[in-house]
């Protein structure tokens, strides 16, 4: 059975042929990512949220 995921999965797409999983960030239903980005000083993705509200930030 599958179910409903929340979340980034960050993949190494080295080969394209046969993309690896590196990283994996389940949040919660109620996050709503407003954008991502790359930082390439820590080589880390980071996702914000689009509330006002919410003052989360995910680094991946």
């Amino acid at each position: 059975m599958l179910r409903d995921r929340y979340g980034l999965i960050v993949l190494d797409i080295a080969d394209g042929a046969r993309p690896v999983e590196v990283s994996r960030l389940t949040i919660s239903q109620r996050f709503f990512p407003h954008w991502t980005a790359w930082d390439p000083q820590t080589h880390r993705l980071v996702a914000t949220p689009d509330s006002k509200d919410d003052n989360r930030l995910y680094r991946l």
